[in-house]
């Protein structure tokens, strides 16, 4: 899916490998990009990954094994860094990266807080089945990249698996590399745009779907990364750089009104 694209690079790309179906979609948005994906593909699993990305030779195969249990609506694998050259991409990999461990996991409702979703995996990489347009509905427009929100559409949309009682699955041998940020001004956007998402998120469960539980979620969030906070701003040995933590704080602050926001540039979009 070649999401609003400024040339026709892509397409003449894809032009020379005969296998390799090319949608072109005009509105931009990721979210948007993945619900076409969904509408256009011949096949009960899509499996996606981004253009920053270059999953192993094993990938499709790791992931498709976990289908196995009509229950399991969504599989996701293990991101690593594909270099780590630039600092910004050092610093990122040491905050977490996109990984999520090494030990393979199910995750239920019955033991998993769908509101910590993202826990389950990145929508650089995974693999859903078509029926979850039935079942959960489409990932939602007014979230992730292209939007005032800049993500959270891959964990609202685990949110949403496990509360309708799905499951999701997360194989680390379904292996994924990924190409950081390698500017220190991208890397501050990107976490700024995590904290936003996070908190759309926890907004839109509120608002939309009455979880109160999402309020508790947001203190909680505040609770915990005060004190890291300070410690940044005493430069504390081993503390996150002060400019880091400070987009984190920007984008929790913004994250509930970018949400309304990117709704309403939805709805003015509509056609009349």
């Amino acid at each position: 899916i070649d999401n609003c694209p400024s040339t026709e690079a892509t397409r003449r790309v894809v032009e020379g490998h005969p296998g390799i179906r090319y949608v072109r979609e005009n509105r931009p948005g990721l979210d948007i990009a993945r619900n076409r994906a969904l509408r256009e593909a011949k096949h009960d699993i899509i499996a996606f990954t981004d253009d920053d990305a270059a999953p192993d030779p094993g990938w499709l195969r790791s992931l498709l094994r976990n289908f196995d249990n009509p229950s399991i609506l969504c599989v996701t694998g293990q991101t690593m860094a594909i270099e780590l050259e630039a600092e910004a991409q050092e610093c990122y990999q040491s905050l977490g990266g996109l990984g999520r461990g090494f030990k393979r996991m199910v995750f239920d409702s019955a033991y998993h807080d769908p509101l910590d979703g993202w826990r389950a995996g990145a929508g650089v990489n995974m693999a859903v089945r078509r029926s979850i347009l039935e079942l959960v509905g489409p990932f939602d427009e007014g979230l992730d990249v292209g939007t005032p929100v800049r993500g959270g559409g891959d964990s609202d949309i685990f949110r949403r698996i496990l509360a309708a009682g799905y499951r999701i699955v997360y194989d680390p041998e379904a292996l994924n590399w990924h190409r950081h940020r390698t500017s220190w001004k991208a890397l501050r956007r990107q976490l700024y745009g995590y904290e936003s998402a996070g908190f759309a998120i926890w907004a839109r469960s509120f608002l939309v779907d009455g979880e109160f539980g999402a309020l508790k979620h947001a203190w909680d969030w505040f609770h915990r990364e005060l004190p890291g906070l300070g410690r940044s701003i005493l430069r504390r040995p081993g503390s996150t750089p002060l400019d880091l933590m400070a987009a984190r704080f920007r984008g929790a602050a913004v994250g509930p009104w970018a949400y309304l926001y990117a709704q309403y540039l939805l709805w003015k979009s509509e056609p009349r």
